[in-house]
Formats: structure tokens, C-alpha cells, sequence
């Protein structure tokens, strides 16, 4: 009977720390799908970018517009 409880104990204790490993594994799961936090360096870097793409194509529609 002792043999009984004590794997009933033993069994009890591992799926504690399964439960715990589960949400251990979701939390981080869920913190990778956070996107990272970008540095003021790589705001600026796509601004800039940003900026000079809307630029060409201004300048791309202007030159087809005094061809036509």
C-alpha cells in the first residue's frame, strides 16, 4: 500500500513540473512572436529609405509626365 501512495506522490510531482515545462515553453513562445524592439538608428535607416523611394517615384512620374 505504501508502494501505491508513494508512486501516486512521485506521479503527482511530475506532472506538476510538466505543468510547469508547458507554460514555461508558451511563455516563450509567445515573447519570439513579440516582434524586436528596433533601435532609433534603424528608424531613422527606413525612414530615410522610405523617403527617397516616395522621392524617385515623383521624380519617375514627373519625367513620364513631361514626355507624354
Amino acid at each position: 500500500m505504501k508502494e501505491l501512495e508513494s508512486r501516486g506522490q512521485i506521479q503527482k510531482m511530475l506532472e506538476i513540473e510538466l505543468d510547469r515545462i508547458y507554460r514555461l515553453n508558451q511563455l516563450h513562445t509567445r515573447s519570439i512572436r513579440v516582434s524586436p524592439i528596433r533601435s532609433l538608428r534603424e528608424k531613422e535607416k527606413q525612414k530615410k529609405a522610405t523617403e527617397i523611394e516616395s522621392t524617385s517615384q515623383e521624380v519617375t512620374a514627373e519625367i513620364w509626365k513631361n514626355r507624354g
